[in-house]
Formats: C-alpha cells, sequence, structure tokens
C-alpha cells in the first residue's frame, strides 16, 4: 500500500469519524428534546394525581361540598 493509499485512507476515516460525531450530536439533542417532553409529562401526571388525591381526601373526609376537579 502506497503512501497515497494510506493518506487517502486517513482521509476517509476523519470525515466518517467526523460525520459519526455530528449524527451523535443529533443524536443527543433529540433526546434532550424527548427528555425534556418525558420530564413535562411526568409534571402534568403529579399535579393531576395530587388533585385527585386532595379530591378524594375531601370526600372520605367529609368535607361537605366537594367542587369540580378541573383537568
Amino acid at each position: 500500500m502506497s503512501a497515497t493509499d494510506r493518506t487517502l485512507d486517513t482521509l476517509k476515516a476523519v470525515f466518517t469519524y467526523r460525520q459519526q460525531m455530528a449524527d451523535l450530536r443529533q443524536d443527543l439533542k433529540e433526546l434532550g428534546g424527548s427528555m425534556r417532553d418525558l420530564a413535562a409529562s411526568h409534571a402534568n401526571l403529579r399535579d393531576r394525581v395530587s388533585r385527585i388525591e386532595g379530591f378524594l381526601g375531601r370526600v372520605v373526609g367529609g368535607g361537605g361540598d366537594v367542587p369540580e376537579i378541573g383537568l
């Protein structure tokens, strides 16, 4: 294998790794967005469960006039 072939193979490898790193960065960006969406969904679910628990606490506790839950 000549020096030119080795140089071209090295350049090819460098460009391939650069593309792979760019793809990895994009994947990580998308994963970050998914994690933000998951965290927001979790917070919404937590809030809904808290409202339901409060509602049930008032119903079971005989709290009188029970307001409707606005989900």
